[in-house]
């Protein structure tokens, strides 16, 4: 899993000018993950959510962008994405353990 993200940031206004952040972020999966994430209907899980905006599994392959001149938020919005990436790669890893194996760990 591999998660492209883009930043900037931009002057708008035509009288005050105000910096403006962006953020473009996406993902791309794996065959191996793709697989798992189509064989355990994981596309529609939200990642994250903020009013309208929904980014999920299935979603953040073509890609979301969010802008604001709060930069706290767009911070908030990769950490966010960021730790349900993490989050994910972890459930496609464990979910590949319920195979009927036996696991052995030493504690």
């Amino acid at each position: 899993m591999q998660l492209k993200v883009k930043r900037d940031q931009e002057q708008k206004g035509l009288i005050l000018k105000k910096t403006v952040y962006s953020i473009n972020i996406r993902v791309d999966y794996s065959d191996e993950e793709r697989s798992i994430i189509n064989s355990k209907n994981l596309g529609g899980s939200i990642l994250f959510k903020h009013e309208k905006n929904r980014v999920t599994v299935r979603t953040l392959t073509e890609g979301h962008h969010f802008e604001s001149p709060d930069l706290a938020f767009i911070t908030e919005v990769e950490e966010k994405i960021r730790a349900g990436c993490k989050n994910l790669k972890t459930h496609l890893q464990v979910s590949t353990a319920f195979d009927g194996s036996d696991q052995v760990e030493n504690i």
